[in-house]
């Protein structure tokens, strides 16, 4: 009789060597290569023209790997947003045995908290906002290819804590061959409440390719403090970056700060789950078929 169990974990554990490979190849000219294959088999939008401010940003994303993209919803919009997340458990990123809890009862360690994205990732808001025809163009530039949303992430960082940890240091991401990240802060976010910091060029550079994470010394010293980059902004404010560039979000001081994050890749994260939703919003079904689907009528 067949193990199925077994089968799954094998399938699994293969699915999986594409993921692993590409974290183990550090040549700029090895993942160039494997960008082009990659794309070369993936499905383009039939006429793409950016207009000038998404041209702007998508030369941005090409010479420093970032771009600011200013207040892009407003007020009114994130209200509606946090009156959906109101009841909507949170789980501390790096300490599962806190279990699920409520915004007003986060315990007293946890630096960071993300909303279950099964929660969430089908409310009309935030459909709208990963599928806004702006990003998505400037997504299918950067990549050569349509996009697919391969990550979604929305969450909370705390203050009350003396030392940094995690993705609180510096690192790079390595999710895909090629990939953007999205971010809008759903807060106001100073100096105080853990601004999100970017080094500029760092897309480009050789050093410090070994996937951990670095101190703010090792990076200045070797990208200089000019081109460390820190994102303050008002409630509503995005911007886009590679973050196979360093970057990090800085331990929050006195206030907490709360962010969504849209990734869009080449290729599906191999090692994330997908659930893949009914949705009755007009939505491009292979942009967004890790997450949702088009419901029939």
């Amino acid at each position: 009789m067949l193990n199925f169990q077994f089968i799954i974990s094998r399938i699994k554990i293969y699915s999986n060597i594409p993921y692993q490979l590409q974290r183990k190849v550090k040549s700029k000219f090895l993942r160039g290569m494997f960008i082009s294959l990659s794309k070369a088999f993936k499905p383009k939008s039939s006429k793409v023209v950016l207009q000038k401010t998404e041209a702007k940003a998508l030369g941005d994303l090409n010479s420093t790997g970032w771009t600011d993209l200013g207040v892009f919803i407003h007020e009114d919009d994130i209200s509606e947003i946090f009156g959906k997340l109101e009841n909507f458990a949170l789980k501390d990123r790096y300490r599962p045995v806190h279990g699920e809890f409520l915004l007003n009862s986060v315990p007293s360690d946890t630096h960071v908290a993300d909303y279950i994205v099964d929660d969430w990732n089908n409310l009309p808001e935030i459909v709208k906002i990963a599928n806004s025809p702006s990003i998505l163009n400037i997504a299918e530039g950067y990549l050569g290819c349509k996009p697919t949303i391969s990550n979604l992430q929305l969450w909370w960082s705390f203050s009350g804590h003396e030392n940094s940890e995690e993705a609180e240091n510096f690192h790079r991401d390595v999710d895909d061959w090629k990939f953007v990240k999205f971010f809008i802060y759903l807060t106001d976010v100073d100096l105080q409440s853990g601004p999100h910091t970017y080094v500029q060029k760092s897309i480009n550079s050789h050093r410090h390719l070994p996937i951990k994470r670095y101190s703010d010394t090792e990076i200045e010293k070797y990208f200089g403090k000019e081109n460390i980059k820190i994102m303050t902004g008002k409630k509503g404010s995005a911007f886009m970056e590679d973050t196979f560039g360093f970057h990090k979000g800085q331990l929050a001081k006195e206030d907490r700060r709360l962010v969504l994050q849209v990734q869009y890749s080449i290729n599906p994260i191999a090692i994330n789950s997908y659930t893949s939703k009914d949705s009755i919003m007009e939505i491009d079904p292979y942009i967004n078929r890790l997450y949702l689907k088009r419901k029939e009528s």
